[in-house]
């Protein structure tokens, strides 16, 4: 009976300490994907205040943040690595389907 009991004791602590340490493996990953997580979300952070900075600058310099001209609108987002502003531009659909109709015909009609 003592030989039961002790078998029994030692396969309890055994299958204890496995999933103990089954636990902390968890945990240690989880930990380490909410580090890697909230370290991207430091980065978005800093790039999207320096794209502020950077619009505010241009904007000190006297370029528009918005412009809307011929039906297009487009937007001041930053600028490149040579310090020209970048704008985000949309056009109207009519506009484009006007042109891809120009490209689509043969060279004779045109």
């Amino acid at each position: 009976m003592q030989k039961i009991y002790h078998k029994s004791l030692l396969t309890a602590s055994v299958l204890f300490f496995l999933l103990s340490q089954g636990q902390i493996k968890d945990s240690l990953q989880n930990q380490q994907q909410e580090r890697e997580i909230s370290a991207f979300k430091s980065k978005i952070s800093q790039y999207d205040e320096r794209q502020k900075q950077e619009v505010q600058r241009l904007k000190g310099l006297g370029y528009e943040e918005f412009i809307s001209e011929k039906g297009n609108e487009k937007q001041l987002i930053g600028s490149d690595e040579e310090g020209r502003p970048l704008y985000y531009t949309t056009q109207h659909l009519q506009e484009i389907m006007e042109i891809l109709q120009q490209e689509a015909l043969p060279t004779e009609q045109k």
